[in-house]
């Protein structure tokens, strides 16, 4: 595409409107036959298990400052 075709182009849907354009762009996608649903990931049990660790402890933000910052 020429650079003056593209002028032309950017300039015509810079007058579109925000709900034109997003139809606009619902169209380019739907001709690009990206589907229309995603498969979701699979939640695993070590993801489960890494935020288990934390259950049941007291934890606040002035106990990790402390124990961060804990040299004076």
């Amino acid at each position: 595409m020429s650079s003056a075709v593209y002028k032309n182009l950017s300039d015509q849907i810079d007058m579109l409107s925000y709900a034109d354009r997003l139809r606009l762009l619902e169209k380019i996608v739907m001709t690009l036959g990206v589907p229309k649903t995603t498969r979701q990931k699979p939640v695993s049990g070590e993801f489960d298990a890494a935020f288990g660790l934390w259950r049941d402890r007291d934890i606040s933000l002035d106990s990790i400052r402390a124990k961060a910052w804990g040299r004076e």
